[in-house]
């Protein structure tokens, strides 16, 4: 699937498993849209946005963060099965609550993806529990 413009050359390719996009407006008017991909114990999540001069882009992709936090395998995939669950946002700050290791429990944290006015992008900041 694609989300986006009505030109196919502005538009971003997401994968769903659920039939959701979640329209997410900061306390100071940013809006982005996120949607949820999972399969069985994964769950990923892309956050895709306009950028001032119109393009959509995808700002947060779980895949690509768990590949960097989490190590990832010759196949190009994370190491570790990790579970992106619950969702939510204060201020300008998304976060995101994991958990890593399929039916055992090897552990948790939440990601915060802070909004950068000046980078027109998210930072992102790792908390283990």
């Amino acid at each position: 699937m694609r989300a986006g413009g009505d030109d196919i050359s502005n538009t971003v390719k997401v994968r769903m498993m659920s039939d959701s996009i979640y329209r997410i407006q900061s306390d100071t008017g940013l809006v982005f849209y996120g949607t949820n991909f999972a399969y069985g114990p994964d769950s990923q999540w892309k956050f895709i946005g306009r950028r001032k001069d119109g393009k959509f882009v995808v700002y947060i992709d779980t895949e690509e963060i768990a590949k960097r936090y989490f190590g990832e395998d010759t196949n190009g995939r994370c190491k570790e099965w990790v579970t992106f669950d619950r969702l939510s946002c204060s201020n300008d700050e998304l976060i995101l609550t994991y958990w890593i290791g399929g039916k055992q429990c090897i552990g948790k944290g939440e990601f915060r993806f802070q909004w950068d006015e000046a980078a027109q992008w998210f930072s992102v900041e790792q908390v283990a529990y």
